[in-house]
C-alpha cells in the first residue's frame, strides 16, 4: 500500500470481507456505513472517494490481487534482499525470504477473494 495508497473504505471493506469469509456485498455495506474518519498519519490511506458499487468492488479485488502479488514476491529471496538493501539498519542475511509453505498457508487465508465468481 505504500506504493499505491488506497481509499480507506476499500481497505475497511477488504478487511471485513476477510473476517466474514469473503462476503463482499456485506463487507461493502458495512464499510459504507463507517462514518468515523481514518487516521491521517497513515499516508497509505486515502479519503473515501465515493466510488459506485462496481468500482468499489473492483478496487477491493485489486487490493486482494496486490496482496497476492506481494506474498508471491516475498518467497523470492533475491527480491526481498534487494528491498532490504535500502534499509541500512536491516541485518544482512541471505535467509530473508518467506518459505513457500508459509506462502501457501497465507494464500489459503485469502482464497475467498481469488475463487469468488465475478458478480458482474
Amino acid at each position: 500500500m505504500s506504493d499505491k495508497p488506497r481509499d480507506c473504505s476499500v481497505v475497511a471493506a477488504f478487511s471485513l470481507a476477510l473476517h466474514n469469509g469473503g462476503n463482499l456485498s456485506e463487507a461493502i455495506s458495512i464499510a459504507r456505513r463507517i462514518n468515523k474518519p481514518h487516521d491521517t498519519r497513515f499516508h497509505e490511506l486515502l479519503d473515501p472517494s465515493g466510488l459506485d458499487e462496481e468500482d468499489f468492488e473492483g478496487e477491493i479485488l485489486d487490493l486482494a490481487n496486490s496482496v497476492k502479488e506481494s506474498l508471491s514476491q516475498m518467497t523470492n529471496g533475491h527480491l526481498v534482499s534487494g528491498a532490504l538493501a535500502g534499509y541500512p539498519q536491516a541485518p544482512y542475511s541471505d535467509l530473508v525470504s518467506m518459505c513457500v509453505c508459509v506462502c501457501v498457508y497465507s494464500y489459503r487465508f485469502y482464497t475467498c477473494f481469488w475463487i469468488m465468481p465475478p458478480s458482474r
